[in-house]
Formats: C-alpha cells, sequence, structure tokens
C-alpha cells in the first residue's frame, strides 16, 4: 500500500532542506526522504524586443505579404536560468525562441502558413522559477489582398506631338 503526505509552509525561502522520516507509534524512526528546494520570487530583469520579421516585404514596417515568417528580436545579456519565449494566441501558449547569440534570438514560424490579417506577436524573459520579467509586442500585418484603383497616363510635359505621346523633351512630367 502506498501513502501520500503533503506540506504546505509559507515561511520558507531562499534554499531550504525538506526532510520527512517515518516514526512509528512506538516512536522508532525508519526511512528518510530529504530534498533541498530552492524558493524564487525574483523577477529576470534583462529587457527583449522584436526587431524584425523575414520577409518584411515592406521595408521594416512589420507589414508583409509574406504568410510564412520568421521573428527575430533582440534582448540583454540574460541571467542564469533565463531565456526567451514567444506566444503568438494572446499568450496561451509560449513557445521557446532560438537564441542566436548571447544578445539576438530568432523564431521559425514558417512552418504556419498566416492569413491576411494582423497577428500580435509577444516576447517575455522567464526564469527556471516561472517568474515573468521584461516583455515586449509586435503588430504584423499580413496583406495580400490587390490593390484595386484604376491607373491610367493620361498626358505627359511637353509633348511635342498633338497628344500622341511623342516627343523629343527629356525631361517628362507624367501624369
Amino acid at each position: 500500500s502506498s501513502t501520500s503526505v503533503s506540506f504546505a509552509d509559507n515561511a520558507l525561502t531562499s534554499s531550504n532542506t525538506i526532510q520527512f522520516r517515518v516514526i512509528d507509534a512506538a516512536g522508532n524512526t525508519g526511512n528518510v526522504a530529504e530534498q533541498e528546494v530552492t524558493i524564487d520570487t525574483s523577477a529576470p530583469t534583462a529587457a527583449v524586443a522584436v526587431t524584425a520579421i523575414t520577409n518584411d516585404t515592406g521595408n521594416t514596417d512589420f507589414i508583409t505579404s509574406d504568410t510564412t515568417l520568421s521573428i527575430s528580436g533582440t534582448n540583454a545579456s540574460l541571467g542564469s536560468g533565463e531565456s526567451v519565449q514567444i506566444s503568438y494566441d494572446a499568450g496561451s501558449n509560449w513557445f521557446a525562441v532560438t537564441q542566436d547569440t548571447s544578445t539576438t534570438w530568432s523564431f521559425d514560424h514558417t512552418a504556419t502558413t498566416q492569413s491576411d490579417g494582423d497577428i500580435t506577436y509577444q516576447v517575455r524573459v522567464v526564469d527556471t522559477a516561472g517568474n515573468v520579467g521584461n516583455s515586449d509586442s509586435q503588430v504584423i500585418t499580413i496583406d495580400n489582398t490587390t490593390p484595386t484603383a484604376a491607373v491610367s497616363i493620361t498626358a505627359i510635359t511637353n509633348d511635342t506631338g498633338s497628344a500622341d505621346f511623342i516627343t523629343s523633351d527629356t525631361t517628362l512630367s507624367i501624369s
């Protein structure tokens, strides 16, 4: 038969050694279990930022026609046990990024084809204990809608003919 024990102590701080032992009714001590436990409530302090997408077809404005994205960014120096995570579903799920260097990261999201619209990518720094530090977010707009505006060229200046678009002028104004 198995027996379980639970223990709650709100006074634990820092590093603690928890020990459980079995004592029978006669006071005999049996098996002893011991575990070192570290209480960490300090949030990481490293800054983190989303800085680019690949391919940003709108020149670093986070507007693109690319539906398979890679996201990248920067972070300050991370402490021991700290890492950068990313979410694209309003924080319901968090994923590890690839730490490319000690201060840059990337996330390959190319296996998921995105639809037209806005996607908010959130990044954060977390530690082994689950404490959440600094965060950043970036809205990325995917737009594959073809423009529908009509375009026409109605005149050139100076048209040396009679509105025939034939000219000897090498400095044209087009309207």
